[in-house]
């Protein structure tokens, strides 16, 4: 059994500009868990950290932890 093919980045990163919050938080998510050294992908969510729905901002910051934060970066490895 095949496991279906993730969207492509370019697809994805449209949704980013959604009206729709959830549409812009699931892009969001489905960018960092699927295409994480995307380049651009830390624009994207420093873009949407200042975002005005709290939602949004929200995903943006679990996002930016699990990417570029100490999950994955260097305080990981210090534990």
């Amino acid at each position: 059994m095949t496991l279906p093919t993730p969207p492509a980045p370019a697809d994805i990163e449209s949704q980013l500009h959604s009206e729709d919050v959830q549409v812009v938080c699931d892009a969001l998510v489905s960018l960092t868990f699927n295409h994480a050294a995307l380049p651009g992908l830390e624009a994207h969510v420093q873009r949407l950290l200042e975002h005005p729905h709290p939602q949004v901002r929200r995903t943006a910051a679990i996002c930016q932890g699990y990417t570029f934060g100490p999950l994955m970066g260097e305080g990981a490895a210090k534990k």
